[in-house]
This record gives C-alpha cells, structure tokens and sequence, in this order.
C-alpha cells in the first residue's frame, strides 16, 4: 500500500529573496566541483550550501559540511530566508525542456512538458513491493547521504518516482488549477521552466490519497537517497523506542509522475574507457556476436545506431581521429548462451548489460577494477574530446533504456547495473523542503 500524505512544505522566502531562480540547484549527484562553485557563487542562499557544502581542512566531527549544513538551515530559518508553508498541501510541478537536451549534441528539438506532483510517502522495505527499485546502490553516497540528513534532519530533495496513472491522478490537478498562478515560476542553467503550485483542497488531496493508495511506486531517480531515508527511520526507531509511524523520519519526500505520460525522457550515460586498449585488436572476437561497420562521422553513427524497438541493440564506438563503429547484435537469442550471469533474460538484453558482460570483456582482459578503468558522461561533447585528447582510449555510445524496460526489472526484484537511466530533466532542490 502506498500512504500518500499532504504536508507543510518548507520553501524560500520570495519577500525576502529577490533573485529566487539563484537559489535553487539539481540533485547533488549531478553537480560537478566547477558547477558547485558556480552555485555558491550564484546567490548567498543556495541551497548549495545544505544538498553539497564545502569541506574545508581542520574539519572535525563537530565541524564540517554536514554540520555547517544544519547551522545554514536553523540560521536561514531565523532570518525568515525558508519559511513552512501554514496550510497541509500537495504540491503540482511542471516542468518545460526540449526534448533534445544540449547535452546530446543535437540543437533544439520539440518542446516537451513533464506534469507531477510532490508529496510525502509513507517508507515501505523494497520486499513488501509497493515500492521497486530498477537500479545498483553504492555504499559510499549512502553513508554521505546518512551523514547528512542526520545533521539536517530535513528532506531537502524530492526523490523522483513513476507511477501507473490509470486514474488521471495528474490531469485532474491540472484541470484543479487550470484558472490558478504558480507560486513558483522559474528557469534553471539549461533553460528547462520549473513552475509549482500548492493544492490545499482537502477533497482534492483525500482523491489523490484514494487513488494512490494501491498503486506500485517505481523509483527513477534518488534510489541512494530512499535507502539512506530507510536506514535513518530504522535509526531513530531505535533511538526513541516508541514510535506510532506518524513521526517525520517515517516518510520521505517525493515526486510522482505518470510512467506513461509523454514528458518522460530517459537519456543515455555513455562509457569511457581508461588506460592502453584497442577496439581494432578484438574487431574478430566481437564479429562472432555483432555486426560491425565504420563510418565518418558523429552524426552518421547516432543515426545509425538509433534503435527502433526492444530487440535492436546498436552501439556507437569512438576510437579517436575521427573513425567511429556502429556495432549491431546479430540476434538477441545468443545472450542467453554469452551473457555469464545468473539473471533473467530482461536483464541480459539490457544495453548496458550487454556492453559490460559482452563487449567490454572482450577488450579488456579484467573488469575487477572497473570503477578504475571505465568512466561516465551524459555528454556526447565530453566523451568525445576525452578520445581526442588521449584522456581516455575509446569511447562506447548508448541508446537510452526504455520505460518498459526499467518497469520490467523493477518487478522482477532485479537491479539494472550503474549508470542505467539517466532521467531528464533533474528536480530542482529547493523549491520544496520537508523539515521533520
């Protein structure tokens, strides 16, 4: 059962912030070093400064970035800079992108809009399966994660999950506030519109309530962060002894949207592979398996390698001065037989499954070090340039994973490896905060 539940959302101050768009920044896991000194330097409350502060030498266990968070909070709080909302709401997000992010290299694209809603969720373990996972943890962001929202106390990002809306749970919001104005209206740094609204109807929240309680919750984006929001329930479980699981820590911050509906995009996280390797020396090996052609340029070998349903698997290959590959699998129904691993066939026919467990082995000799040799980006740009610098010795592209696919190994209890889905685009962090 899925326990949805309105709450007083914690927001900044726009009487007392002028530039409010300055304040707000991505998921933490997105933020390179250079883009955190962007936001520091961007307004003077970024939220910046809770989701990903700065660690200084001389920090200890009583002073560093966790804790400087949790004085940033209480402080912003006293000066009136966040304030709690006084009414229990639901909160209505829109978001407007390009379909075609710059990132992918492709200029413009049709204009697309993702609709949802921010809520808190009662925390369920993943085996009572009314909440499913598709994606591996690492423990490392955990304990990063832990260590913060033990300072902090607060939710200061919504996780990002998909739901099948059968009901209209979404359009009905939007028809709600079809005559109403967003409280908050704002552009991020890739020209993506983020627009909120509060819904404090209680007929209104009593319906979603209603409809999403048998719902199944598909986790997109943020699973780190919903182990990390378990671990810290179980926590202070233990720390208090008695609990009714009304308490805050038994909830956490969430955002809803149709699995089905036309704003999702799911973009690829290619690979870039590190050290001394050749493609041309295991072109044989591979050609049992794949159908290899060259081409001339970037452009010849996305067009070339774009799939057109679950069966194709292409993928693009750089390996510097200006020779890219499209590989092409000859037939799915050998994976069961090459792919070595103990996992169903949904999983083996998964791209990313398929370039770790087929191609990349036959390059390189030992993949036990594989966080050492094999690096990711969403940028087409990046990947290539790191090629062509020597930074890296080749390059492999990817299509994006499919919505059904991320749906079928969710309720299989399996876990897609890392850097599966790359969801676009990201949730603003601070447009709404849920302090316990």
């Amino acid at each position: 059962m899925v326990d949805v539940r309105a709450f007083k959302g914690v927001g900044y101050n726009k009487a007392e912030i002028k530039d409010i768009e300055k304040v707000f920044a991505p998921p933490y896991d997105v933020i390179s070093p250079q883009a955190r000194e962007r936001y520091y330097e961007d307004h003077e409350y970024n939220i910046i400064r809770l989701i990903l502060g700065k660690g200084f030498p001389g920090d200890n266990s009583r002073n560093n970035r966790y804790t400087r968070a949790g004085s940033f909070l209480e402080s912003w709080f006293a000066e009136g800079v966040l304030t709690r909302d006084k009414r229990d709401s639901v909160y209505y997000y829109v978001q407007d992108y390009s379909g075609n992010p710059p990132r992918e290299g492709i200029e413009g694209g049709k204009k697309k809009k993702r609709r949802g809603f921010i809520a808190l969720m009662k925390l369920e373990e993943f085996e009572k399966k009314s909440v499913l996972p598709h994606e591996n943890t690492h423990a490392k962001p955990k304990e990063d994660r832990l260590n913060l929202l033990r300072a902090v106390r607060t939710h200061l990002s919504p996780i990002f999950s998909l739901f099948d809306d059968e009901d209209g749970i979404v359009k009905k919001m939007a028809i709600h506030l079809a005559s109403s104005v967003p409280y908050i209206d704002v552009q991020d740094k890739e020209k993506t519109r983020h627009r909120i609204w509060r819904i404090s109807d209680k007929k209104m929240i009593k319906m979603v309530q209603g409809a999403m309680r048998n719902k199944r919750v598909f986790i997109a984006d943020g699973h780190h962060r919903y182990e990390v929001a378990l671990s810290f329930r179980n926590e202070m479980r233990k720390k208090i002894g008695h609990w009714t699981g009304s308490e805050g820590f038994n909830y956490c911050l969430m955002y809803f949207t149709g699995l089905n509906g036309k704003g999702i995009t799911i973009l690829p996280t290619h690979r870039l592979v590190k050290g001394h390797y050749r493609f041309e020396r295991v072109m044989g090996k591979l050609g049992r398996c794949f159908y290899i052609s060259e081409v001339n340029t970037r452009k010849e070998m996305l067009k070339g390698m774009a799939r057109r349903s679950m069966k194709d698997h292409r993928f693009g290959v750089y390996t510097g001065k200006g020779i890219y590959y499209i590989l092409t699998l000859k037939n799915e129904d050998i994976l069961e037989d090459v792919v070595k691993v103990k996992r169903s066939f949904s999983w083996k026919r998964l791209d990313v499954s398929i370039l770790h467990n087929l191609i990349l082995p036959a390059i390189i000799p030992s993949l036990k070090n594989e966080e050492e040799i094999i690096s990711y980006t969403e940028d087409i740009d990046k990947a290539i340039g790191s090629v062509n610098d020597k930074a890296c010795s080749m390059a492999f592209f990817l299509n994006p994973t499919m919505i059904q696919e991320v749906k079928d190994i969710a309720l299989k209890a399996e876990r897609m490896p890392h850097k599966s889905t790359f969801f676009y685009p990201k949730l603003l962090s601070g447009l709404v905060i849920n302090k316990f």
